[in-house]
């Protein structure tokens, strides 16, 4: 089940970062994975020294395949030192937008899992129904700003 959806309006004001901390603390009595599913590319791969070849793009591919679920999902999660687990997204801009018009396909799989997943969406864009369909399926939705006045109008 998406839990929290966490995303930014401009900018980038640590919506990575915050999922990751959010993951890092959540009750330990309850699985949770942070998703990487931000349509301008992620960080979680080049920042944590993980490998790209595992995380939401292998999902979508499994899932083409006809697999789904909690089993499914655990192969395509890695996990950084203290035990957090993450789905990692397309480093480039490119692949990631080109998997955000599949990214339904990643939502259900995510919803149907016994996890609780925290979604890095990144920044808005209104072109990005994959997205927004996410954040849509998601119990809570968390904007993420800088604290400047600019950034709060954005806001």
């Amino acid at each position: 089940m998406i839990r929290i959806a966490l995303c930014s309006a401009k900018g980038s004001p640590g919506v990575t970062t915050l999922a990751c901390a959010l993951g890092a603390v959540w009750p330990g009595d309850r699985t949770v994975v942070v998703a990487e599913c931000d349509p301008a590319g992620g960080d979680l791969a080049v920042r944590f020294g993980l490998t790209s070849r595992l995380g939401t793009t292998s999902l979508l591919l499994s899932n083409r395949h006809g697999t789904s679920g909690t089993e499914d999902l655990q192969k395509h999660v890695q996990v950084l030192d203290g035990g957090l687990g993450v789905l990692a997204g397309p480093i480039s801009a490119e692949a990631a937008n080109s998997l955000d018009y599949e990214l339904r396909e990643i939502v259900e799989a995510l919803s149907e899992c016994q996890l609780e997943i925290l979604a890095d969406c990144g920044r808005l864009s209104s072109t990005a129904q994959g997205q927004i369909e996410l954040i849509k399926a998601a119990h809570s939705v968390l904007l993420v700003s800088k604290g400047d006045v600019a950034s709060l109008s954005h806001a």
